[in-house]
């Protein structure tokens, strides 16, 4: 265990002199973020895209099914068209 400390330590001191190690790490993945974010919102003003479409399939018919669902619709996130059954 005291072997497995003294690596974890030796690494994470190795760490703290690499600046350009630290700026990959924490840096460079926010970056991407934003990059993909941005491009998948042009890409989709391009294509003239609308809302997206779901289809809720409540099979539960019990108290967490009716919640979920009430609270979707108290977000908006989709339009209610009537009541579905399974057949």
């Amino acid at each position: 265990m005291l072997s497995l400390m003294a690596v974890v330590q030796k690494e994470l001191l190795v760490l703290l002199r690499d600046r350009a190690g630290l700026l990959v790490l924490f840096v460079m993945p926010a970056v991407l973020v934003v990059v993909i974010t941005l491009v998948q919102e042009n890409v989709l003003k391009t294509m003239g895209a609308g809302d997206t479409e779901i289809l809720l399939i409540n099979q539960d018919d019990g108290a967490l099914g009716r919640r979920m669902t009430d609270a979707l619709a108290a977000a908006r996130v989709y339009g209610s068209s009537g009541r579905w059954t399974a057949a």
